[in-house]
């Protein structure tokens, strides 16, 4: 398949996709000017605003992160608010997203970071307006921005880059050739480059490079809600048998990281990757014959109205680093509370 070979150049050795090198120098180049446009009509800030967001396309482990972040930071007595741009949202004014929300609505990951986290998510296509509703409308006093680090007319306090170890920065270049939106050079002016899982990147950046790992925590029944430990793998506690293949699927951006971490749990299961965000029908299962499917957090909540009694997904948390977590904490201490 074509999204197959690309991402196989993009993190591997490029091979017809070096045609294509004069459209990643304009798209360099564009971003290169695009970044002190936007940057001027950026409104100024009246509270901390955290950019959580990665320089290459891709799953990184991003949206555990910033569930673990506004966690962290209510726990340290803030109020704390996440926006986001939702993947193929309309809505263009800033709109709070229920935690059952309907994901072809408000999108998968803002409905899944609704359930997960007692603060305001908040989605807008503007999003600096976005930001704005969090302070005036929900009384927040910090802001977490899920994505949205190459739009610069949302000014920020504090920003974030996330990667995927295993991927780093791919080939190098630019998109469509490699998959950075920009050079790694950027990692210069970030605040901090945060690593899922083992793993460095070739460029040295100037400013604290941490890493975590997402901790799986447990099966959760997508149809019930209904929690239960690692081990036994809940299938097996119910049928005892694990000569039969369970469906495994996973519609996000790296599918293969989550398929390791099931074979590490000790699954017997088919794979069966999407490209992220899909949005799953009923045929997307037939492969299942009635047996048993894993998924992530993430496609689950496209999958509630499809699930069936034997359906699970693995519950997995960021093992968010004490020196992101206090150097966070310590930067929006240094603002006044809002209000």
């Amino acid at each position: 398949m074509l999204q197959q070979s690309v991402e196989k150049q993009w993190y591997g050795k490029p091979h017809w996709l070096w045609l294509l090198a004069p459209l990643s120098l304009v798209f360099w180049g564009l971003s290169r000017v695009r970044k002190p446009l936007q940057t001027l009509g950026a409104k100024p800030l009246t509270c901390p605003v955290i950019v959580v967001g990665n320089i290459a396309v891709g799953g990184t482990g991003k949206t555990p992160l910033i569930i673990a972040l506004a966690n962290t930071l209510i726990n340290a007595g803030f109020s704390p608010a996440i926006v986001s741009r939702g993947y193929g949202v309309e809505i263009k004014t800033p709109t709070l997203v229920p935690p059952n929300g309907d994901t072809l609505i408000f999108g998968d990951e803002p409905v899944l970071v609704a359930n997960s986290c007692a603060c305001p998510v908040i989605i807008s296509q503007n999003r600096t307006a976005a930001v704005i509703a969090a302070q005036q409308t929900y009384g927040c006093d910090v802001v977490l921005s899920d994505d949205g680090l190459q739009h610069y007319r949302m000014a920020r306090s504090f920003e974030i880059a996330v990667f995927d170890g295993a991927r780093g920065i791919g080939n190098g270049w630019c998109l469509p050739v490699g998959p950075l939106r920009e050079l790694s050079s950027r990692l210069d002016s970030v605040d901090f480059v945060v690593i899922n899982g083992e793993g460095e990147l070739p460029h040295t950046s100037k400013k604290p490079v941490v890493h975590f790992s997402l901790q799986p925590m447990g099966w959760v029944n997508v149809k019930t809600g209904r929690s239960k430990a690692l081990s036994p793998l809940p299938w097996l506690a119910e049928t005892g048998n694990n000569k039969h293949r369970i469906l495994a699927v996973a519609g996000i951006g790296n599918p293969q990281r989550f398929f390791n971490t099931l074979t590490e749990l000790g699954a017997f299961f088919n794979p069966k990757p999407h490209a992220d965000h899909h949005i799953f029908t009923e045929y997307d299962f037939e492969l299942a014959n009635g047996g048993p499917v894993v998924m992530t957090a993430k496609d689950a909540v496209k999958c509630r109205d499809l699930a069936e009694s034997n359906w699970w997904y693995l519950a997995v948390e960021a093992s968010l680093p004490l020196a992101l977590a206090q150097a966070v904490i310590d930067h929006c201490k240094q603002w006044p509370k809002v209000g």
